[in-house]
């Protein structure tokens, strides 16, 4: 057995995985005393698990017993000691990363065993960390989304915010959606270039999702906001499966939403705007089918059991665009395009002797997408070619192992890997025209409106999804990580454990733009403010492409302890340290740059956690906790890549002084992205911009850079009103001590200019003055974020037929600095490359003062229902309701090219707030045998379409084109125009059309019918 124990060991540590410590289990403790309260040493305790894992333990002297590693289960726990009758209870439930307490009385004498109430409390003494799970029985009953991560509104302090921040919005206790971890069978799939969930997993096959936002210990890290944590199912002693299939239409769908433009708006003679600058397409016509099925059970009995699931989805979307944009019906002509997504899972666990626990497992997450859609508003060309295949294979596996060495040690060790790539194909266009705006009411061609050069404001000659090619995105995450755990006795009861973990992250590139993108600007200088304006507007030519190879590693390592000095108190403390390396794009192309921008030490990124919680009397019915804890962000490769060689962009500005645009066009080639190019030669020489000019990390980066870094403090209470019933309490406060941004400058060599970065800490370090260093001016704002959350809970566990989940969230998020993803720039998820820090205006007003307030995602009232209840009939309804308050709107001005804030932050007041409600309704039957059911779900039942973000830039020139003095520098602004009324100098310069309207609304109801067969 200790021969293929180390076999084992040695193959988890050699195993390509991409593992940081993550909870798969759960734990039952308990005592056993006599009827006079003393402890009974000795006694033997058997945990058995619904699927057939079976664990035994023996009391201690103090008659303590523990089951520290439990796989996902309900356990029937029996207690025996010579002498005494046996005991047990039923219906233990396990869920992750808790612990279930249980107190068993034995009786003297000899009897049959006695079977006890379970003690299912909710409350878990003697953790700090605020965590929310969600069972597969709950999951399976809830109105959601087809992916794990949409239980995500259902934890408090979390909210998705899709409106503001991309990749699926998800915000924790304020922070961004690029500041989570998304963990499934305990690998990090998170990707690893902008920090959002990288792998997609439908909840049918999920055992367990857990949503932790605050207080975790020393061995977690990598997480400024929260970890989405989800375990799949696994098989039993019995077989069973389940065939399913959903059906969905969009004729069942709400009403199609509008869509703003300027193109849309309506002036008067005297050019001002009197309508609302918006219209609503057609619906796209899509069918949704998704036949799914599983199947568990024993390949050995009580030894080894496997678990498979299939799930393909099939998505059918057919539009008709409108004839044109000033024909507001639809053509006749109609194109298609098919989504299809397949989910795979399949786990082993073996249970080779009662200390021992393997679990093997794999999930695929494929996505095929079949041609492209034109524009809904009928503008694409009808020789745009939409004949593209894009393909997005996701894989992970994992190998975990735990190992009970005595009554006092256990060992766990896990590896496995994360994949993702992009493949496509069928890119033909041969370049992409863009009209990007007209200066208000402008029109520069001779027929107007009917002249066939005439589009509209946002006018694409091919749809972006038909012109941004990969021959190669792979990305991979492999690694491993070891710990143990020390049960032992002084001043206290100890449980202190120590790990190692390694995580190593690979990119190879090849994508980009496949021809050049024609950016026009009708009767408007260049956006980035050099100045370029000819007789009728600015071109902007370039052609974006990513190229390259690069690795990170980090290693952790942590040291933990969960001390009793006392029965009902325990102090949780240790420290965590990280040595991470960053590393360049270089490659052949820029060796100079050499192979690591960043190399920090353990010293670097040293992360205490203290915590206590408090068992107030002593009988689990009052927990008052605390704790505190540094936090820091594990390096997206978005900046290294973009920043450090991997991107070429290179912008070639023109001045327009002919309105004939494809005659244009004609004339120029493809971009090569050389600094000294002229793609356009016949428009004569443009103002060159390297806009992804590499940093060199000898002299761009702070020799001092300091990783981005959290502070969290939490103090919070829980009351057991019942055993399946409690009320929760928490105040939490988490702050930004540091973050990392690319600070951006123009610097001009002739008529080449580049935008060259400072890559540092905001406001700190060398970039703690002007860029530039010119003039009198003020110093560089600092990132500044702050966090305060005040939450009150019910929780009542599911039993009597029915349970809920309520709370109220009352918080405040402030600053500057909205965190990985921009909430700044909506949809915008770059990590530290976003364009906050790019100009020293982006962090002062108008008047010269610093600009800190209510974030676009700050919310302070929150309030969420969930809850279900089982009829005698057989039929279950579910019911999630949610209310919020509106978001801030804030007034966007520019100079130079970059965002500020003239007016300070929420200067426009909030919108509206937000509500919405989901159902669920199942009606099961029994069918020869079998168990059958029809379902619905339904999201947003009443077609809520509040608004959720407003267009808020007010003009649309640049305030250096407003004055004929104005040079482009911070010391001009700072030195000449501060303070100044915007709104007096922007006088005579063109208003935006769309300032103050809305741009987004709530998603329409959508509406699922499905049917399962569970045998």
């Amino acid at each position: 057995m200790k021969k293929t124990f180390l076999v084992i060991l040695a193959a988890l540590a050699l195993a390509a995985g991409a593992v940081y410590a993550q909870e798969q289990v759960g734990g039952i403790t308990g005592t056993v005393t006599d009827e006079q309260n003393a402890p009974l040493p000795g006694a033997t305790v058997e945990a058995v698990g619904a699927v057939g894992t079976r664990f035994v333990a023996v009391t201690d002297e103090k008659g303590v017993f523990r089951f520290p590693r439990l796989p996902l289960d309900t356990y029937t726990v029996k207690v025996a000691l010579s002498g005494f009758q046996p005991a047990e209870a039923a219906d233990v439930n396990v869920v992750l990363g808790k612990d279930r307490a249980l107190v068993f009385t034995l009786k003297a004498g000899f009897a049959e065993a006695v079977t006890v109430t379970a003690s299912q409390v909710l409350i878990d003494v003697t953790k700090t960390a605020v965590a929310t799970e969600f069972s597969a029985e709950q999951l399976s009953e809830l109105p959601l989304g087809r992916d794990f991560t949409s239980v995500i509104n259902l934890a408090p302090g979390a909210q998705v915010e899709d409106a503001f921040f991309g990749g699926g919005g998800i915000t924790v206790d304020g922070a961004s959606s690029a500041e989570n971890r998304f963990i499934v069978d305990g690998i990090e799939t998170t990707h690893p270039q902008d920090g959002v969930s990288g792998q997609r997993l439908i909840y049918d096959f999920v055992q367990e999702v857990q949503v932790k936002s605050a207080g975790y210990a020393a061995e977690f890290g990598g997480a400024l906001g929260g970890v989405i944590n989800a375990v799949t199912k696994t098989g039993g002693n019995a077989f069973s499966g389940s065939f399913g299939v959903r059906y969905r239409t969009s004729d069942w769908d709400g009403s199609q939403r509008p869509t703003t433009r300027q193109a849309f708006c309506e002036y008067d003679d005297a050019g001002n705007v009197i309508n609302e600058c918006r219209a609503t397409y057609s619906k796209d016509d899509e069918t949704r089918w998704e036949p799914t099925l599983s199947l568990g059970g024993p390949i050995v009995q009580d030894k080894l059991w496997f678990f498979v699931g299939y799930d393909r989805t099939q998505r059918d979307i057919t539009r008709t665009p409108w004839v044109d944009i000033s024909e507001p019906r639809p053509g006749s002509a109609s194109y298609d395009q098919t989504v299809t997504d397949q989910y795979g899972v399949f786990n082993l666990k073996a249970q080779l002797t009662p200390q021992l626990l393997l679990r093997a497992s794999y999930n695929w997450s494929p996505r095929k997408t079949e041609d492209s859609l034109p524009a809904e508003d009928g503008t694409t060309p009808p020789e745009a070619d939409l004949n593209v295949t894009l393909k997005r294979p996701t894989s992970s596996y994992s190998l975990y192992m735990d190992y009970i060495l005595g009554q006092n040690f256990v060992l766990s060790a896990r590896a496995g890997r994360y994949e993702t790539d992009s493949k496509d194909s069928g890119f033909d266009a041969p370049y992409r025209a863009l009209f990007q705006r007209y200066r208000g009411g402008y029109n520069p061609f001779p027929g107007g409106e009917n002249d066939p050069l005439w589009h509209p404001s946002g006018w694409s000659s091919v749809p972006i999804d038909s012109f941004w090619a990969s021959d190669m995105d792979k990305w991979t995450r492999t690694g491993g990580s070891v710990d143990g755990t020390w049960y032992f006795e002084l001043g206290g009861s100890h449980q202190v454990k120590a790990g190692l973990q390694y995580a190593k992250v690979e990119n190879a590139v090849d994508y980009g733009e496949v021809g050049n993108l024609y950016i026009f600007r009708w009767g408007l200088a260049d956006r980035f403010g050099q100045g370029v304006n000819g007789t009728y507007g600015s071109l902007e030519v370039r052609r974006f492409r990513t190229d390259g190879s690069a690795e990170s590693t980090s290693l952790g390592i942590f040291l933990q302890d969960s001390w009793a000095p006392v029965s009902n108190l325990t102090i949780n403390y240790g420290v965590r340290a990280e040595q991470e390396k960053v590393p360049t794009y270089g490659g052949t192309r820029y060796p100079e740059l050499g192979k690591w921008a960043v190399d920090w030490s353990f010293q670097d990124k040293l992360a205490p956690r203290l915590g206590f919680s408090w068992d107030v009397f002593k009988n689990q019915q009052l927990k008052v906790y605390g704790s505190y804890g540094v936090y820091y962000d594990i390096f997206k490769l978005e900046m290294p890549r973009g920043s450090f060689g991997g991107d070429k962009w290179i912008s070639y500005l023109y001045p327009l002084n002919d309105y004939n645009w494809p005659q244009i066009i004609s004339q120029c080639q493809p971009s090569t992205n050389d600094p000294q190019g002229n793609p356009c030669a016949a428009l004569g020489d443009p103002v060159r911009l390297d806009l992804r000019y590499p940093t060199d990390p000898h002299d761009a980066i702070d020799p001092d850079l300091k990783p981005m870094e959290n502070r969290e403090w939490q103090l919070g209470a829980e009351y057991a009103l019942a055993s399946d019933m409690a009320l929760t309490g928490r105040y939490v406060n988490k702050k930004l001590i540091n973050t990392i941004e690319d600070i951006g400058y123009l610097v001009c060599e002739g008529d080449v200019c580049h935008e060259e970065y400072i890559t540092g800490n905001p406001g700190k370090g060398i970039v703690g003055g002007d860029p530039d260093g010119s003039g009198p001016i003020p110093p560089q704002a600092k990132a500044y974020r702050d966090y305060q959350a005040l939450e009150l809970g019910f929780d009542k566990r599911f039993s009597d037929n029915w349970w809920l989940r309520a709370s109220y969230t009352y918080s405040k998020l402030e600053g500057n600095y909205s965190g990985l993803a921009t909430s700044d720039e909506p949809g915008r998820v770059d990590p530290n490359v976003a364009r906050y820090f790019d100009g020293l205006v982006y962090g002062y007003d108008s008047q010269g003062q610093l600009v800190k307030g209510a974030l676009n995602t700050d919310r302070p009232h929150a309030v969420e229902l969930a809850g279900s209840y089982r009829f005698p009939w057989n039929m279950t309804a579910t019911a999630f309701y949610s209310w919020r308050s509106g978001a801030p709107r804030t007034t966007i001005g520019e100079y130079n090219g970059v965002d500020f804030f003239p007016f300070g932050r929420n200067d426009m007041g909030r919108g509206p707030a937000i509500n919405q409600t989901d159902l669920y309704f199942a009606q099961d039957f029994k069918v020869s045998g079998f168990d059958f059911q029809v379902f619905l779900n339904i999201l947003n039942v009443f077609d809520q379409k509040k608004p959720l973000r407003y267009y808020t830039y007010k003009w649309l020139a640049d305030i250096c084109d407003a004055r004929a003095d104005c040079d482009g520098s911070n010391e001009w602004y700072f030195g000449t125009l501060v303070p100044y009324d915007p709104d007096q100098v922007m006088a005579d310069m063109p208003k935006d059309p769309l300032y103050g309207k809305p741009v987004q609304w709530q998603d329409p109801r959508a509406f699922w019918l499905g049917l399962k067969l569970t045998f």
